[in-house]
């Protein structure tokens, strides 16, 4: 997994060479960056997001755990935690 800090500064590299005489903004010094980007995000934006996710993950386990549950062996079933078994189904 790549450091977000990393990916931010190599975007603010890459901008700065685009013309080395302009100074960035102070909020998009990498020390900012992070800061200036969630002040940009409304709060209704972040939960629309979340909803689609939620939404978009809930169809996709309704065909999921049918299908799990149909291939694993009862032995799993019966051994296995409960949440052992959620975290399973969200890998999958």
């Amino acid at each position: 997994m790549v450091n977000p800090n990393v990916l931010n500064q190599k975007w603010l590299s890459e901008i700065e060479l685009l013309d080395l005489d302009m100074e960035p903004a102070e909020a998009l010094k990498p020390q900012n960056v992070e800061k200036f980007f969630t002040s940009i995000i409304s709060e209704e934006k972040k939960l629309s997001l979340a909803h689609g996710i939620i939404n978009n993950l809930s169809d996709q386990l309704q065909e999921t755990i049918p299908w799990f549950l149909s291939h694993m062996p009862p032995l799993y079933l019966w051994s296995t935690p409960e949440r052992v078994v959620m975290d399973d189904l969200l890998t999958i």
